[in-house]
């Protein structure tokens, strides 16, 4: 029974190996089941048959439990550093909505960046709303003057309003139903019942009504803070080759010589969709007039790139890609937003390294969507 063990156990690391490396590379969010039942399963298994085979005092049984210790106490690791990541990830993901909230609610510059303008538009309507009802699902509502509508609910499991839906509902604003998307779920059929100038009368599933009523702004900043990053802006460019288009969009920000850049490249064929779009962080650093960028956390990533020092207010970025330590090609970006992602816009800049954690945590679960067009979009 020992040696089939601990033979279990070989294929049980080599199992491990193959979900790690072949696997989980060939799906998109790969759900690891396994390290919550079976690997805990089978070790602890193995570990109570190996401290039995130590007490039969004989020489084969002891080799057999040496060999069950050397390969499951390896997985067990495995199997606390992943719980731990798990319990750190959960906790980031807990005060995500909270982070975003109040850099939404910043100030004047940080909404408008988010939303857009609101009240200014050729329909009144438009506007921030807020529910009376503490009981109520709803929580608030803000309705920019393209017609664009964010709705945010209590969030069960803290303090904050999360953003559960947002939809265009066009520049009439008219009663109707629509259709909502949210950020982690299905879409959702939704209706105005009644709007004017001060009420915004909501239906939801299974048909409850909700009334949010016209507020004003309350900003978290009365005065702005010092800040010791400047955010250069959005820079982002398409190359079309063939049936095929390549997308790169980076957000970029400076800190001194210190420089970060989350960024993307993504190949797909045109008309096609890819709703799993993720910017990276990368840091960089200023030599000369060029600023190197590595991956972070990665500095052996096989992929950086490099790009000439903007001047302020440029409206165009150059540089060039590197892959495998050689030029891969050459970089021209200008000042757009082909993924429109106000999320990054709108992050801390009190100092770079909580700049890095914030976005670190808001992006976290979150993705891009791009439609890869062959002419190339300007937004």
């Amino acid at each position: 029974m020992l040696w089939s063990l601990a033979a279990a156990m070989f294929l049980l690391c080599g199992y491990d190996l193959y979900l790690d490396f072949v696997w989980s590379r060939h799906v998109v969010a790969p759900i690891r089941v396994d390290l919550l039942l079976t690997i805990p399963l089978a070790i602890a298994v193995s570990i109570g048959a190996a401290v039995w085979a130590l007490r039969q005092r004989a020489i084969a049984p002891a080799i057999a439990a040496v060999m069950l210790f050397a390969v499951s106490l390896p997985p067990l690791a495995l199997v606390a550093r992943q719980t731990w990541s798990a319990n750190r990830d959960m906790v980031r993901m807990r005060a995500r909505p909270t982070m975003i909230f109040d850099a939404q609610f910043r100030n004047r510059a940080s909404f408008e960046t988010f939303f857009g303008s609101i009240g200014h538009g050729a329909d009144a309507r438009s506007g921030h709303f807020v529910s009376p009802d503490r009981a109520g699902r709803l929580s608030r509502a803000v309705v920019n003057d393209r017609g664009h509508l964010w709705l945010w609910t209590r969030c069960s499991y803290t303090e904050a309003e999360c953003v559960a839906w947002e939809a265009d509902l066009g520049p009439s604003l008219a009663p109707g139903t629509f259709e909502a998307r949210a950020e982690f779920g299905p879409r959702q059929a939704l209706a105005v019942s009644a709007w004017t100038h001060d009420r915004l009368t909501l239906t939801l599933p299974p048909g409850r009504e909700e009334t949010l009523v016209r507020a004003a702004v309350t900003y978290r900043e009365s005065t702005p803070r010092p800040a010791q990053v400047v955010f250069r802006g959005t820079f982002a460019g398409e190359r079309v080759d063939g049936e095929y288009v390549e997308l790169n969009q980076m957000w970029l920000w400076e800190a001194g010589n210190r420089w970060l850049a989350y960024s993307t490249r993504q190949t797909a064929r045109c008309g096609s969709t890819n709703d799993f779009v993720f910017p990276s962080p990368n840091e960089g650093h200023r030599i000369g007039d060029e600023i190197f960028f590595e991956r972070l956390g990665d500095p052996h990533a096989i992929e950086s790139f490099h790009i000439h020092a903007p001047g302020e207010g440029d409206d165009r970025l150059d540089g060039e890609i590197v892959y495998g330590g050689r030029p891969l090609h050459s970089l021209a970006l200008r000042r757009q937003s082909i993924l429109r992602a106000p999320i990054y816009e709108i992050a801390p800049v009190a100092d770079l390294d909580g700049t890095i954690a914030w976005l670190q945590t808001v992006s976290m679960g979150s993705t891009l969507t791009w439609k890869a067009d062959c002419r190339p979009a300007v937004q």
